[in-house]
């Protein structure tokens, strides 16, 4: 009773624990700050690095940037914030009815609110050779930093990329830039193959061609062979087999819902269940960022976003549900975009007309290509590759559903 009257009385500080220390949850570390100056917040993280944005690695792994230069959080605005960091702490479980987590160090920590912001974990699959020196994902800085030291170190002078999706082109383009000849595999029939169709995949194509970067669609890895314990070769389902002194998984991405899970928190489709405040189904616990299930706006149905604006946009939501000052979240709308070879390009939404119904508005032009999708004068979905310049006003349309005829979008390209 004492302790109660005490915390009433506002002699006790209020205890928030984030777990993760990517966007989502330093964006609800710096909104709980903001919103409240005087409760005690924790961050606790098992990546070692200072916080940073994962949207910049690709220009850490060219080497035009430092970690230095894609920090959002360094030791001295946590300082300054008044954020504890513990990074390099991997949380072991969390018990929702003593409300306090337990490290895999044995320590336990109490909280009074939690966000779970765990992020996702590069998959690679059960394949011989795995467990040979030179194979990596790209996921994080500490891989970014493990596949250039192992080429420096080794002078390694071909790689194969398994996957061409955005992390494997992004690594394939940084590589081919330190002088090594990348080979990319992708199971598709062409590269990005959840982003853009065949035309516009095909300028990209054409664009890593020129960069001496050589791509094997509808192919799959089955083995990697090695020489004291130190990647040699690859074997393709369809009998190839590469040369390589590397090799690179970016197959995919799988959501951290072990913690949530055995905490009895609600899940669906794979990622946890969070309400329009990102409240999970326990009171008291909040999820953000890539490992929840939340709705598309342009569609309804749950999507994991995986996108880093959205992941710290959650983490804000979920902060001021945390501080007692609720706002709901709007869904989300993905914006998938990237620059690799020279080329950006941009896509959301539809990229390909389901029904008769729709209506494909194309611009073609060089190496620029974008393509509108619209039903009803609504646009839909596009795809943009080579110019994005229309990117924030197209995506702005998509979003209020106005209406948009076929010669104002031409129009918009001129």
């Amino acid at each position: 009773p004492t302790l109660i009257r005490a915390f009433r009385r506002g002699k006790m500080k209020k205890k928030h624990i984030i777990i993760g220390a990517a966007a989502a949850g330093v964006g609800c570390a710096n909104t709980l700050r903001r919103l409240d100056p005087d409760v005690e917040i924790v961050c606790i993280s098992d990546e070692t690095e200072m916080p940073y944005n994962k949207c910049h690695l690709a220009d850490v792994a060219h080497g035009e940037k430092t970690a230095q230069d894609i920090s959002i959080l360094t030791a001295e605005q946590a300082r300054q914030k008044n954020v504890t960091l513990m990074l390099g702490k991997r949380v072991a479980s969390i018990d929702p009815k003593k409300q306090e987590v337990a490290l895999s160090d044995g320590q336990t920590i109490s909280y009074d609110s939690l966000l779970i912001g765990t992020g996702c974990s590069p998959i690679v699959p059960a394949l011989p050779g795995t467990d040979f020196e030179g194979v990596f994902t790209f996921y994080n800085l500490h891989d970014v930093h493990a596949i250039l030291d192992f080429v420096k170190k080794n002078s390694s002078k071909r790689a194969v990329i398994i996957g061409a999706g955005l992390s494997g082109l992004e690594c394939a383009d940084a590589l081919s830039t330190h002088g090594v000849h990348v080979s990319v595999i992708e199971l598709q029939k062409h590269v990005l193959p959840h982003q853009v169709d065949s035309w516009g995949a095909g300028i990209i194509q054409g664009k890593m061609s020129a960069s001496d970067v050589d791509f094997h669609p509808q192919e799959r890895l089955v083995q990697i062979d090695g020489m004291q314990d130190t990647v040699r070769r690859v074997h393709l389902e369809h009998g190839g087999r590469l040369d390589a002194d590397l090799v690179v998984f970016a197959v995919g991405l799988r959501p951290n819902i072990e913690l949530a899970e055995s905490a009895g928190i609600e899940l669906v489709g794979g990622g946890i269940k969070v309400d329009k405040h990102m409240q999970t189904s326990i009171p008291g616990i909040w999820a953000a960022g890539d490992v929840v299930m939340v709705p598309d706006q342009l569609t309804g149905n749950l999507v994991r976003s995986c996108t880093w604006p959205d992941a710290m946009h959650q983490g804000m939501i979920a902060a001021h549900a945390m501080a007692g000052k609720p706002r709901p979240y709007p869904g989300v709308a993905i914006v998938t975009s990237s620059a690799f070879f020279g080329t950006k390009f941009a896509t959301c939404g539809l990229v390909s007309a389901p029904l008769a119904s729709y209506k494909e508005v194309v611009h073609e032009g060089g190496d620029t290509y974008l393509k509108f999708l619209l039903k009803s004068d609504k646009l839909k979905g596009f795809l943009m590759v080579g110019n994005t310049a229309l990117l924030g006003r197209v995506r702005r349309a998509l979003l209020t559903g106005e209406s948009i005829d076929s010669e104002r979008v031409l129009s918009c390209l001129a």
